[in-house]
């Protein structure tokens, strides 16, 4: 059985290599054709674009020869009759001038011969008596002439009306246009031969990698070439719109040939050897590397299968020694499971019992309106506040915060509690507390440990308060008269963090509806997902809004806690939150 699975599993395996090489083999090869068709889609365009413009000037010469051709006064040249000449030849001057500052197109010379060949008319010389053909030799300067008969080499009058084109090299980079169109002056009949640069009737604009042919769509014969050593290579085709490869000198061209309304065909070309080497060789680079590692994966595979095998009796056996072991795990998880539960619930009742040392509800004081909220950041923490009444009817509001959090501070929260709690029992008046507490906390706690103070003093008959603070953040005082809310800054080192520390004592006097507001720095402090923080403003700004809308102490309170839930943004509760308010009332 173990021998059928694995030889199935070599075969798909190797046959998922092969069918992977034929994927990269297929692509390749699209990756070619993409090129070819790339190319094609720009000699298409090339080849419209030239089209158009052949066949934009075709149409020019069309109408230009024609006038060139049919003029009244082209009588007189071949009619020997005529006996003022030179009035004659004048008309012409004049009419050829007239002509070329109008032609769309720029003639270089304009030539008329009689029936016997003979030149009557050069725009280069004027006018002249001397019999000019194919085989009588003409002055090198009359350099358009020489092309005119190198290009028709016979002289007789063509039997039909038609135009007819020439395309010859002048040199080795200037190509000239040669027209030929019988005149037909009613039996005083010649022939019109004009010249033009190839560069004005047609603007190729190619690159050195492509070129231009144009046949004769009648007899398929070479009217003009761009490049006259590969036109016996360029396939010539009747039908419009083909393209086709072929080869020259060890070089790969494409070719696209289209019909134009001048009776010509227009084949453009261009050398792709440039184009397809670079995706070519790295696509034989490819299919190599492809091939090489096909080979290596299939020897990498049947090694694997083969040591597949031998592991796999060692994993069954493992697999029943795992098997054993899950169960004792199983059991061992639900020892953990329960030991959980138990630490949950002991976490639980802590909390229970560290709220239990704050007050449950907001108490009843004449003369103060108090509210308090404490928030820790996990089920224990170290945050604290009280109310404690003090001798000849005054009421002492105490907010501390034990640095660290969870079970770090909840231990010397309790501690704190105690000790804060038996110095109240005992009287100790307000300017020696902070003392007494401070050399105590130092004995108790580590170094790293101390206790965060605020306290205010509330003389409830006279409506003042004695305020005193080790590390907290400023209380917030709200004056009724001029609603606004200033921070009372007390500085000095929290209880705890050093030896001997001095802690002063500011008076206040308040009245009704003053308010004092003790923030914990986990208020303060709150971020957001960015990490920029609540802030000192942003709680003195809502206090100020709150206390302008005559708010209550635990609607203010919800508002602080709401405000600060929004700027959370979801973010997770980095510190315990406290906050107590006490307001002045009749």
């Amino acid at each position: 059985m173990f021998r059928l699975k694995y030889s199935s599993l070599s075969t798909f395996f190797i046959a998922l290599l092969i069918l992977f090489f034929g994927i990269l083999v297929f692509f390749y090869m699209q990756s070619i054709s993409s090129v070819k068709s790339v190319l094609s889609e720009q000699l298409a365009s090339v080849s419209g674009k030239l089209a158009v413009r052949i066949d934009k000037r075709y149409s020019q010469l069309q109408r230009e020869s024609k006038l060139l051709s049919r003029n009244q006064s082209l009588r007189g040249l071949f009619n020997r009759s005529i006996t003022d000449r030179q009035t004659n030849i004048n008309q012409i001057t004049e009419f050829i001038r007239w002509f070329r500052r109008n032609a769309e197109i720029e003639y270089l010379a304009i030539v008329y011969t009689d029936a016997l060949g003979n030149i009557v008319f050069d725009s280069e010389q004027g006018s002249t008596s001397n019999a000019v053909a194919s085989n009588v030799a003409i002055p090198i300067s009359r350099k358009y002439t020489e092309a005119i008969f190198k290009a028709f080499q016979s002289t007789q009058i063509p039997p039909d009306n038609n135009l007819s084109i020439r395309v010859i090299s002048q040199d080795l980079t200037n190509k000239l246009v040669i027209l030929r169109r019988a005149t037909n002056m009613r039996g005083d009949n010649g022939i019109l031969y004009a010249v033009v640069s190839w560069n004005t009737f047609i603007d190729t604009d190619l690159n050195e990698l492509s070129g231009i042919a144009l046949f004769d769509r009648s007899n398929s014969q070479l009217v003009y070439s761009s490049n006259e050593d590969i036109t016996s290579a360029i396939p010539v085709s009747d039908m419009s719109e083909v393209i086709s490869e072929f080869e020259f000198q060890k070089n790969q061209y494409l070719a696209m040939t289209i019909q134009v309304d001048s009776l010509w065909l227009l084949t453009t070309f261009i050398q792709i050897n440039n184009y397809l080497e670079k995706p070519q060789r790295l696509g034989r680079i490819t299919l190599m590397v492809s091939l090489l590692f096909i080979v290596v994966s299939a020897s990498i595979i049947w090694i694997l299968i083969h040591r597949v095998k031998k592991n796999t009796r060692e994993l069954e056996a493992a697999h029943r020694d795992m098997l054993s072991q899950n169960e004792e795990l199983q059991r061992a998880k639900k020892v953990v499971e329960a030991h959980s539960l138990k630490l949950e619930k002991e976490l639980a009742t802590a909390s229970s019992m560290q709220m239990k040392l704050m007050p449950t509800e907001d108490p009843q004081f004449e003369g103060v309106s108090i509210a308090g909220f404490c928030r820790p950041a996990s089920q224990v923490g170290g945050d604290f506040y009280q109310y404690y009444k003090r001798p000849n009817g005054r009421l002492s509001v105490v907010l501390a915060d034990v640095t660290g959090h969870g079970m770090e501070a909840a231990i010397p929260n309790v501690l704190f509690s105690g000790m804060l709690d038996n110095m109240m029992e005992s009287n100790v008046q307000s300017i020696d507390l902070c003392t007494r507490l401070n050399k105590s906390l130092y004995r108790s706690l580590d170094s790293r440990t101390f206790v965060c103070f605020s306290m205010g003093e509330l003389d409830t008959k006279n409506r003042s308060i004695s305020l005193t603070n080790g590390g907290c953040p400023y209380p917030y005082y709200y004056d009724l008269s001029s609603k606004s809310v200033r921070e009372l800054a007390m500085d000095a080192f929290p209880l705890g963090a050093r030896k001997a520390s001095k802690y002063s004592v500011m008076d206040l006097a308040l009245h009704v509806g003053d308010r004092i507001i003790f923030c914990s720095d986990g208020i303060i402090e709150a971020t957001n997902e960015v990490g920029d923080i609540y802030g000192f403003d942003r709680v003195r700004l809502l206090i100020e809004s709150c206390c302008k809308q005559e708010l209550s102490n635990r609607d203010l309170i919800d508002h602080l806690m709401a405000d600060v839930d929004s700027f959370h943004n979801g973010q997770e509760q980095e510190d315990d939150q406290t906050v107590v308010v006490l307001h002045i009332v009749e």
